[in-house]
């Protein structure tokens, strides 16, 4: 039993390997694997049997070879993370981890390595390689070194997701992973709308892996929990009070540049007087927060109320009367309410990412997020080492 599943995990692996047709596995590659069909002792035939394997068609070239699949892709990556942790020395074998690891950013590869991490007796070399393969990734990229670094510096004036650590599972253990929590936190504030230069599909995909990361870290953590605790509709205090005032600030600078995007293609856009008034009410909620207005300066409370009193002015009864507001003044109110983020909260400096930086970025992140996920499935790791890789996760180096 032992050597079929080996061979099937050969199979499972040489075609996600190495096959254009990943989960759709030729005839050719079956049977120099498994053994022809229809003889004694045949695998291939076994397989077939059993279910392992069915045919699922014809390849539409002219040799015609059928075309098999296993019984769900989950057999496929299951059978090849058998056979990788059965067929190779990953705790000692950096030649083999490095082959491994070179498959860290690809989609079709994340079970595999979620697989892996949970069946391996020592998963310490595989997880180092990996943190030390994502450090390398950006090592040379001043733009995303720049990135990493501020958002290192606002991890350092926010310590902690939640103030009192036995109400929260996510804030329990070593504090690398608090940390970790905080970059992923303000990784997913940074790649908001409003935050970045990129195109929509550039920040929404990084948008998506970021909070990947930030789910995995915390599980019970609530972006709309701090929204609301921002606004006073819920009484949480604990949350830290830095990371509700930072993130609903760039709520507001993302609703505003929104609210002027849209009126630039679409002048006579018809909710303007609505998202307005929305607009001011969340300003003047926050503004009003008492709890959260101890964290903010004196200086940023007067900027605030200034440019709530400037919406408060704008007569929302008649939207033609706001959609003129917004054309002629709305990028102006929106550079205002940005600059006292930047100024005041360090929220939002630009970094002119290239086509190319984001590229990078979703790369990076999408490889941090199975970092992440891998931990959390690795049972045979020490706290030290553990601690020792939460601590190099979204760190510039």
């Amino acid at each position: 039993m032992y050597e079929n599943y080996i061979a099937l995990g050969e199979l499972a692996t040489e075609a996600i390997e190495k096959e254009d047709i990943r989960f759709q596995l030729r005839h050719k590659l079956v049977s120099n694997i498994l053994g022809k069909e229809n003889t004694v002792n045949s695998l291939f035939s076994l397989s077939l049997e059993l279910g392992l394997l069915n045919q699922v068609g014809v390849e539409a070239k002219p040799e015609r070879q059928p075309l098999y699949a296993f019984f769900h892709p989950t057999f496929q990556e299951y059978f090849s993370a058998f056979y990788i942790t059965s067929k190779s020395d990953l705790a000692k074998n950096s030649q083999t981890v490095d082959w491994l690891t070179s498959y860290m950013y690809e989609h079709h590869w994340r079970e595999i390595f979620l697989l892996v991490s949970e069946m391996l007796e020592d998963s310490s070399l595989l997880l180092s390689t990996m943190s030390k393969g994502l450090r390398l990734l950006v090592k040379d990229n001043s733009r995303i070194q720049n990135l990493l670094y501020k958002i290192e510096q606002k991890n350092a004036l926010s310590q902690t997701i939640y103030l009192d650590p036995k109400k929260n599972e996510s804030s329990i253990g070593p504090s690398s992973k608090t940390q970790a929590t905080i970059r992923s936190f303000y990784c997913v504030n940074r790649f908001n709308y409003a935050l970045t230069n990129g195109g929509s599909e550039d920040r929404e995909s990084i948008s998506r892996s970021t909070q990947v990361i930030l789910k995995a870290l915390a599980p019970t953590f609530s972006l709309d929990k701090v929204f609301a605790t921002a606004l006073g509709f819920e009484n949480n205090s604990d949350i830290n009070p830095e990371i509700c005032i930072d993130h609903i600030l760039t709520i507001l600078l993302t609703l505003a540049l929104d609210l002027y995007d849209k009126l630039s293609k679409k002048p006579d856009f018809a909710y303007t007087g609505l998202l307005t008034r929305v607009l001011e009410s969340y300003l003047d909620d926050f503004i009003q927060n008492e709890i959260l207005s101890i964290g903010l300066s004196t200086d940023l409370i007067h900027e605030l109320e200034a440019l709530r009193n400037e919406l408060k002015d704008i007569p929302t009864n008649c939207d033609v009367n706001c959609q003129e507001w917004w054309t002629s003044q709305g990028k102006s109110w929106g550079d205002r309410l940005q600059g006292a983020l930047i100024t005041h909260r360090d929220i939002g400096s630009h970094i002119d990412f290239t086509k190319e930086d984001f590229v990078l970025l979703e790369k990076y992140f999408r490889g941090s997020a199975l970092l992440v996920e891998c931990l959390e499935k690795a049972k045979d790791l020490t706290v030290q080492k553990k601690g020792e890789i939460e601590s190099s996760i979204l760190r510039a180096d």
